[in-house]
């Protein structure tokens, strides 16, 4: 019995760790750094009652440290960590109206960081081509 990336010795699979450089790394299957100093350092400002802000640019591991502090958050019991990506956002919003809605964004390109705004703009054009492809609801085609 074979599976991929894995490697099967005295009936147990050993995954063999490879670069991820799409979506959140998991350290049990992808080379990682050690965030180890940083998840605490956020878990202390969270207990503090004070927010933080990451701001990298693409494929920094924002995705991934926050998921890290979610299941440390998780772990201790005393918090509910939610996820919240505002494209699935859009999307959520989006699906419940029965109406045609006109998206419009003032100031966005006058952020700190350009490149959220081209994120931005990269993510609607994906979700337009969706939409025409009949995959998403964001978008009335």
């Amino acid at each position: 019995m074979f599976q991929q990336n894995a490697l099967y010795l005295q009936h147990e699979y050993i995954y063999m760790k490879k670069f991820n450089i799409t979506g959140t790394c998991i350290s049990e299957r992808h080379y990682m750094a050690d965030t180890g100093n940083k998840i605490r350092k956020m878990l202390e400002i969270v207990e503090n009652g004070d927010y933080f802000v990451i701001n990298r640019p693409r494929q920094y591991g924002k995705t991934t440290t926050l998921a890290l502090l979610r299941r440390e958050l998780s772990k201790s019991g005393d918090y509910l960590p939610v996820r919240l990506s505002f494209e699935g956002v859009l999307t959520e919003i989006l699906s419940n109206i029965d109406k045609k809605v006109v998206l419009m964004i003032d100031e966005l390109d006058k952020s700190s960081d350009n490149d959220i705004f081209i994120y931005f703009l990269g993510m609607l054009r994906n979700k337009f081509l969706a939409a025409r492809e009949g995959y998403d609801v964001t978008f009335h085609i």
